[in-house]
């Protein structure tokens, strides 16, 4: 039912950035993690400041085990809301992640 109602809101306003963020979070409750970066993404390029997308965009970044763009999102979350204490927390925990990763 969400796809189908944002699906309808964006047939109407290809520009709705709220519409494509909705639509994100359907598609990876839907487990479709790939168009649900790119819904994230349109929403970014709608409305740059919508930080919920650039921190839900690293969530899906995670799904997919792309650690470096996680927290480049992530990055970009705090770019848009710096007092976001969350956001920075991963990036210190993700970092460590990936070190750890890449020592290996």
């Amino acid at each position: 039912d969400a796809l189908q109602m944002t699906d309808e809101l964006l047939a109407q306003n290809s520009n709705f950035a709220e519409a494509w963020y909705q639509r994100g979070e359907a598609m990876l409750g839907d487990g479709q993690c790939f168009e649900a970066i790119a819904d994230w993404q349109r929403t970014l390029e709608c409305d740059p400041y919508h930080f919920p997308a650039a921190f839900s965009m690293s969530q899906g970044y995670l799904e997919i085990g792309d650690l470096p763009s996680a927290i480049a999102c992530l990055r970009e979350t705090l770019s848009i809301h710096p007092h976001f204490e969350y956001a920075r927390t991963q990036i210190q925990h993700l970092e460590r992640e990936f070190r750890e990763q890449t020592d290996h």
